[in-house]
C-alpha cells in the first residue's frame, strides 16, 4: 500500500504487519470510528459486597478503507487480509508511529466499485481492544546501583504523553526490574513505591552476575532466568508505577563477606494511557 501509514496491525502469533489505512491511497475513503473508553462502576450501597474494584471496559474501534488495483489482484489481496485479519488473532492496531493498542479482528467486510482506471474495493474491519489501555511504541529505562550499607533512591517519571490524544491521560504502568547481584552476592532485596513495597530473599542468595527479575505485570519472579516465587516475602506486592514523578527505593542485602558490594539495578517499563 502507499506511504503515510495512519494505522497497522501486527498478530502476535505470525509478527506480519498489515498495512490498513494510509493518506495517499487513490480515492480511498478512510474512516476512523472510535468508541471512548468508559469506567464500569460497582454499585456501593448497604447490603452489596464488593468483589472486584471498578474497571475500564473494553473498546471497539472500525477501521473503512479502500484499495485499488487491477480486478484478479485485488480480489486476491480483499481474500488475503480478510483471513488473515480474522485467523491470525490477537495483535498490536498501531495508529501513526507513537502508539498500539492490543486488538482481536472480530468482522471483515468488502464491496467493489469502478475507479478511475482501476477497481476498487472498500472494505471494513471491527476490532474489539480487550486491553483498555494505549501503549506507547517506546520503552522508558532507569538504572542505578544499590550501595552495599544503604539505600538507592531513584527519581523516575512515568509522564510521557507522545502518544496520547487530548482526551486521554496518563496511566500507572507495571514495570520489569533486573537487580544483578555485585561480588559479594545478593540474599535479599525490596523495591517501595508510594507506600507499596515488594520483597525478596533467599537463603542461601545469589553470586556475583546473577539476577532477580521482577515482572509486576505478569506477578513473577526470574531468579538466574528461572521463574521462583518461594523467595517473595510474606507482605510483598506487586505494583505498578503511578503516573507522575516519583521515587522507587531500592535495597539489598549482600550474601557473603565482606559485604560491602553494590548491586546494579534496571528498570524498564512502557508508558500507556487511558
Amino acid at each position: 500500500m502507499a506511504s503515510n501509514i495512519i494505522w497497522t496491525f501486527t498478530p502476535t502469533s505470525t509478527g506480519q504487519t498489515y498495512d490498513l489505512l494510509a493518506t495517499s491511497n487513490p480515492e480511498a475513503n478512510q474512516v476512523i470510528l472510535q468508541q471512548r473508553l468508559g469506567e464500569v462502576e460497582v454499585p456501593r450501597r448497604h447490603g452489596v459486597y464488593i468483589q472486584a474494584t471498578p474497571f475500564l471496559s473494553a473498546r471497539q474501534i472500525t477501521l473503512r478503507g479502500s484499495i485499488g488495483d487491477q480486478v484478479a489482484v485485488l480480489r486476491a489481496q480483499i481474500d488475503e487480509l480478510a483471513r488473515s485479519l480474522l485467523a491470525d488473532g490477537r495483535g498490536k492496531l498501531k495508529e501513526w508511529d507513537s502508539r498500539y493498542v492490543w486488538a482481536t479482528a472480530r468482522s471483515f467486510s468488502s464491496s467493489y466499485r469502478e475507479g478511475s482506471g482501476m477497481m476498487l474495493a472498500d472494505f471494513s474491519v471491527d476490532f474489539l481492544c480487550d486491553d483498555p489501555y494505549w501503549y506507547s511504541i517506546n520503552t522508558t529505562t532507569y538504572n542505578g546501583s544499590i550501595p552495599a550499607a544503604s539505600n538507592l533512591n531513584l527519581a523516575v517519571s512515568n509522564t510521557d504523553n507522545s502518544g496520547h490524544s487530548p482526551l486521554s491521560t496518563t496511566a500507572s504502568t507495571p514495570a520489569i526490574f533486573t537487580i544483578t547481584a555485585g561480588v559479594d552476592g545478593m540474599q535479599s532485596c525490596s523495591i517501595t513505591i508510594a507506600g507499596k513495597t515488594f520483597s525478596w530473599s533467599k537463603n542461601p542468595g545469589i553470586t556475583n552476575g546473577q539476577t532477580v527479575v521482577v515482572d509486576m505485570g505478569l506477578k513473577d519472579v526470574k531468579v538466574n532466568g528461572v521463574s521462583d516465587l518461594t523467595g517473595l516475602g510474606s507482605a510483598a506486592q506487586f505494583f505498578d508505577i503511578p503516573s507522575g514523578n516519583g521515587t522507587i527505593v531500592f535495597s539489598h542485602t549482600p550474601y557473603t563477606s565482606p559485604f560491602t558490594s553494590s548491586a546494579a539495578v534496571s528498570v524498564v517499563f512502557t508508558p500507556r494511557w487511558t
